[in-house]
């Protein structure tokens, strides 16, 4: 973890200040919450307060922002900035950067989003396995690719659903019949802040997921959609309202503590990196499942653990490696692969993607299409890129500051949102042409 999770965000991006004395000792507290403000954390004064495990992911990630921009550096190297952001905060960081870029500051952009890389870039220098494959104007790079790999990663790019456009979509939706998976009905959640305060989290949520559903949770960092995720899994009890997982084949309510819950419903996170225990083996990580929940021996777990790798595009080469020595889309295949292990009816994917390139991100979701048509499963997928859930849901609901602004079927909400706040999150996405047929001479 790149912040000190002994102190508090305010004093991480005070700590460079101070250092290189860039602000008189009076003028340190203001000029951090300016920092926090100008990377897009919400409530800075309470922020600056906090430690990073009460931050969601993204906020943390705006924290660290703040501090690199806190020593006024000459250049500054941005690994994945934005990796974590939703759109609108994304393009607020962007332009934040750019400004910088333009008082002097050298900027260098190492990222998978191709929709940042458009929108920050002069140039754009392509890697494939270490080596550089392509360099070329911005514009040359994602309107006139000439490799095949940068043409691939350009054609994967998810891209919005709207109303003269076109966008890949799974199954047909399921019908009013289908009976409700994931009731939430007027959920609140609040957490303890600062100095006997409350921050509530989320206020007064409803949300139905049917079987045999897609459907996406969309919203800005901090917006709630990590602590309805928690709720729905079971693991955190709202403060007021009721969240009820019920099973897809009869409706019976699956109440907290019940181990049919297990079999109903596995999540899909973020961070492949914890999901997996480093010092195992993926062997291990997957019988280790295999037999807690279906009592067989060694050889009949490893049989289903290749079954398992190969229902996600694994062969058993991988069975051996830990994982560290994956890819990100590797391990993110594996998460999937374990998950699937319990024969769940329901998967949560929490941000499943937002770390992985474009053409790795196009497999997965390709793969998770795939998977819920052949085994009906029912999928909540939460995410901060539209692109992403108009390419795979069928139904979307946006959240911001833990309350729903507005919810539909995904080309209604981002081909003609009713919203202020949705329409901002439509108009922040970039719009990144598909490749045409013909390309520029490589030179």
């Amino acid at each position: 973890m790149a912040l000190d999770p002994a102190r508090t965000v305010g004093a991480e991006v005070a700590e460079t200040i101070r250092r290189h004395r860039l602000a008189p000792r009076g003028e340190t507290g203001g000029r951090v919450l300016r920092l926090l403000a100008d990377a897009g954390i919400p409530d800075p004064e309470i922020r600056a307060r906090q430690y990073p495990h009460e931050l969601s992911g993204g906020l943390r990630q705006r924290a660290l922002i703040a501090s690199a921009l806190a020593g006024d550096p000459a250049i500054l190297l941005a690994d994945e900035p934005t990796s974590a952001l939703d759109a609108t905060v994304q393009r607020r960081v962007l332009d934040l950067v750019a400004e910088i870029r333009r008082s002097g500051v050298g900027v260098l952009l190492v990222s998978h989003d191709l929709g940042a890389v458009a929108r920050l870039a002069d140039r754009v220098a392509v890697m494939r396995a270490g080596r550089i494959v392509e360099t070329a104007g911005t514009e040359e790079i994602l309107r006139r690719p000439t490799h095949p790999y940068t043409r691939a990663l350009v054609r994967a790019v998810p891209r919005l659903a709207r109303p003269s456009g076109q966008r890949a979509t799974a199954a047909a939706e399921p019908g009013p019949e289908a009976p409700a998976v994931i009731e939430l009905a007027d959920v609140s959640v609040s957490f303890a802040g600062p100095g006997r305060t409350r921050r509530q989290a989320v206020r007064n949520v409803n949300l139905t997921v049917r079987a045999g559903q897609s459907v996406g949770l969309v919203g800005e960092s901090g917006s709630g959609k990590s602590t309805l995720a928690q709720v729905v899994l079971g693991l955190r009890r709202p403060d007021s309202g009721t969240a009820t997982l019920r099973s897809p084949d009869d409706g019976t309510p699956l109440p907290v503590g019940d181990p049919r819950r297990v079999r109903t419903i596995q999540p899909i996170q973020q961070n492949t990196a914890d999901a997996l225990d480093p010092r195992w083996p993926v062997r291990a990580s997957l019988t280790e499942v295999i037999r807690r929940h279906d009592r067989l021996d060694r050889a009949a777990a490893l049989d289903r653990a290749r079954e398992l790798l190969a229902s996600v595009g694994l062969d058993d080469t991988v069975l051996d490696r830990r994982p560290q020595e994956l890819s990100g889309g590797q391990r993110q295949r594996v998460t999937i692969a374990r998950a699937l292990a319990v024969r769940p009816r329901v998967l949560l994917c929490d941000e499943a993607v937002s770390a992985l390139d474009a053409t790795v991100q196009a497999q997965v979701l390709d793969l998770l299409a795939e998977l819920r048509a052949g085994l009906g499963l029912t999928l909540l997928f939460i995410s901060h890129d539209l692109g992403v859930i108009s390419r795979l849901c069928q139904e979307v609901t946006v959240l911001r500051a833990g309350a729903v602004v507005e919810s539909g079927p995904v080309s209604r909400v981002f081909g003609a949102p009713r919203h202020p706040y949705t329409r901002a999150l439509v108009e922040a996405v970039p719009s990144i042409d598909p490749v045409p047929t013909t390309t520029r001479s490589p030179g």
